[in-house]
């Protein structure tokens, strides 16, 4: 079971999704859009999903914000709704 809250270092992260994946047999992650915003990176993601033994397909549009310094993503942010992706990011009122 994942918990919502702060996970930090690579390894915590890894487990993270490791855990959050894990009762599924496919997992696809596709960036859709994205919207710079200084160091940030707002994106638009749809995830698609098939449980372990289902033939059952789960697909969710979520956002992720990632923070950036010298090229790379140091923090991760993934909201359940889109909009609060910009809206964090400093892209929407």
């Amino acid at each position: 079971m994942v918990s919502p809250g702060t996970y930090r270092g690579a390894e915590e992260a890894r487990r993270f999704f490791e855990d959050l994946f894990e009762p599924f047999e496919e997992v696809t992650v596709d960036p859709e859009q994205f919207f710079e915003h200084g160091d940030q990176i707002a994106v638009f993601v749809r995830v698609r999903l098939k449980p372990t033994r289902s033939n059952a397909l789960v697909e969710n549009r979520i956002g992720h914000l990632r923070t950036m310094r010298e090229g790379k993503a140091t923090r991760l942010e993934v909201f359940p709704r889109r909009e609060d992706a910009l809206e964090a990011a400093g892209l929407r009122e």
